[in-house]
């Protein structure tokens, strides 16, 4: 399934560009997990043939396909993160993001990014940067997390909306720009990052944290193990959750709406899965 929209999604980008996106940097990481986990199961491989004089070729070869399988959806979504650039206004003539500021406003009498400003400090921009970028490795249920990720850049080109930072920057006065102890400026960081630039609606960063604490939250009472992640990943999550205000990336209608997509993305796996299920059953019963 992920396979074909990334395949959809890659043909739109190609007949409004003229072409894809194939290499670019942030591939980079997907793509050096893979070959560093092939790199592993050779140097096993290795391992028992030199040290122990058994050939287990066959056992670590059926490793690699497993290997790719697994990584392979953050591959896809990485392609498909990348191709979204500039795709959005080909296809939507409006933008979200007045009614987005404006329900800042009916909710608080500002938006909260930009009274966060007055919390500014060099230490807690880093502690917040540091929040910001862990949802990369929040990710704990890569059917729920896939879905979340094509929602969300679904998001991103039908309801296209700037975040907090590129709409009202003449708000934000103290300071104009945040500044980090070890990250000198952290805004002009994330804006090179940043591939699809009115990328707000919805927040990604709160979707894909979500779904993982909902996982994390079913798995709990697996083991003392579980028990503890479930803990360690609320602290990350609101973590996370606070930091997209604090670093201007995000309205509240953005966080309120990668709770839902969260909960869709949910809901959408466990039908997937239960249907698995039950044709499996059926075609087990059918076969005895």
């Amino acid at each position: 399934i992920l396979l074909a929209i990334t395949s959809l999604l890659m043909a739109v980008a190609h007949s409004v560009h003229g072409s894809i996106r194939w290499l670019h940097q942030s591939l980079g990481l997907p793509v050096a997990v893979v070959l560093i986990l092939l790199l592993i199961d050779f140097a096993k491989w290795t391992y028992y043939l030199i040290g122990h004089h058994e050939n287990r070729a066959k056992h670590f070869a059926m490793q690699i396909p497993i290997i790719v399988r697994d990584w392979m959806p953050f591959i896809l979504i990485d392609l498909m993160y990348e191709n979204l650039h500039d795709l959005s206004p080909h296809l939507v003539h409006y933008d979200i993001t007045p009614y987005l500021y404006k329900f800042d406003v009916w909710l608080f009498g500002q938006s909260p990014a930009v009274w966060a400003q007055h919390l500014h400090a060099p230490w807690l921009t880093d502690v917040m940067s540091a929040f910001y970028a862990i949802y990369l490795a929040l990710p704990l249920f890569i059917i729920a997390v896939a879905f979340t990720f094509v929602i969300g850049f679904t998001g991103y080109v039908l309801t296209p909306a700037l975040p907090p930072r590129f709409y009202v920057p003449q708000l934000f006065t103290n300071p104009v720009h945040l500044q980090g102890v070890f990250i000198y400026s952290v805004q002009t960081f994330w804006d090179k990052v940043a591939v699809v630039k009115g990328a707000a609606f919805p927040s990604l960063h709160v979707a894909v944290s979500t779904t993982s604490l909902i996982y994390a939250f079913r798995f709990r009472k697996l083991s003392n193990f579980y028990g503890w992640l479930f803990r360690i990943y609320i602290f990350l999550s609101v973590g996370l959750w606070l930091s997209t205000i604090y670093l201007r990336h995000h309205w509240i209608g953005d966080i309120m709406a990668g709770w839902c997509v969260a909960v869709l993305a949910t809901w959408i796996s466990d039908k997937l899965l239960s249907t698995q299920e039950r044709l499996r059953a059926s075609y087990e019963a059918s076969a005895l």
